[in-house]
């Protein structure tokens, strides 16, 4: 068991939603108590779902006896069984690199992020032109803004955005811990189910439960032991990732988007 339960936990690490979401979650204001909140929150939901099911199998093993009574039967001849939803949102992913990478080859030759020398010579000329609005911004702030005395359900859920969007730009810490609470990798199930059909002690399949989740987020944990060991050191790098990133969006979104589209066609062919 324990053999299995590292093995995938190590192919867990680099989750690439969770490598999207660490990436967010740095770039807000006060990026390490942002990043901790969302570790906490990553524990809660994969401690829960974890921890919570073989709790109650140990103390109700009817349950288990039941759940494998109405389970899906295997396919007859071995082969192993299709899943729609993550074949489908592969495929999708798959298609959105695709587009990406054709917008990156018709995009010229000669055009780049990184300012040339022409364009620093004319910084002054610019300094003194306004700046262009963010296009993304200003979509969101139209989205969010309430007429005053608007009623009705619409204009609730957009005062309830324009407080999800404050907070955001705020860098309050909830939003990290929402989203640490609202994803599980598809791993987690198959770590589950090794553990609970292992036929250890409730101890042993406890902790290999937490050591699942405890080697899953290794790349946040290694960022919050640096940003406690040295945090000028760590901010600086991930700063510098971001203006990287920024500069090379789309391949960044192109690679992430092909990696987690062969990851989930994958999963759903049933190869993991």
């Amino acid at each position: 068991m324990w053999g299995s339960v590292v093995v995938l936990a190590l192919v867990t690490v680099p989750d690439p939603p969770r490598l999207l979401t660490t990436f967010l979650v740095t770039s807000r204001p006060r990026p390490g108590k942002n990043l901790l909140f969302y570790y906490l929150g990553c524990l809660v939901l994969n401690f829960w779902f974890l921890l919570v099911p073989l709790t109650v199998l140990h103390f109700l093993p009817s349950l288990g006896s039941l759940l494998q009574r109405y389970a899906p039967p295997p396919a007859a001849d071995g082969s192993p069984s299709l899943q729609p939803i993550p074949l489908a949102l592969g495929v999708l992913s798959l298609l959105i690199s695709a587009r990406l990478g054709m917008r990156i080859r018709r995009r010229p030759s000669g055009q780049s992020d990184v300012p040339s020398a022409a364009d620093t010579d004319s910084t002054d000329d610019a300094a003194e032109e306004p700046d262009k609005p963010n296009p993304i911004s200003t979509a969101l702030s139209r989205l969010v803004t309430v007429e005053e005395g608007a009623t009705g359900v619409v204009a609730a859920l957009r005062r309830l955005a324009a407080r999800v969007y404050g907070a955001w730009k705020e860098g309050s810490v909830w939003i990290s811990l929402f989203m640490g609470l609202s994803y599980s990798p598809l791993q987690a199930t198959a770590a589950l189910a090794i553990i609970a059909t292992s036929g250890t002690s409730i101890l042993t399949q406890l902790s290999a439960a937490i050591a699942f989740v405890a080697i899953m987020l290794a790349i946040v944990e290694v960022i919050l032991v640096g940003y406690f060991i040295a945090p000028v050191l760590v901010e600086a790098v991930l700063r510098s990732a971001h203006g990287w990133t920024q500069i090379h969006n789309l391949e960044v979104f192109a690679t992430i988007s092909a990696v987690s589209g062969v990851f989930l066609v994958a999963t759903g062919l049933g190869l993991f």
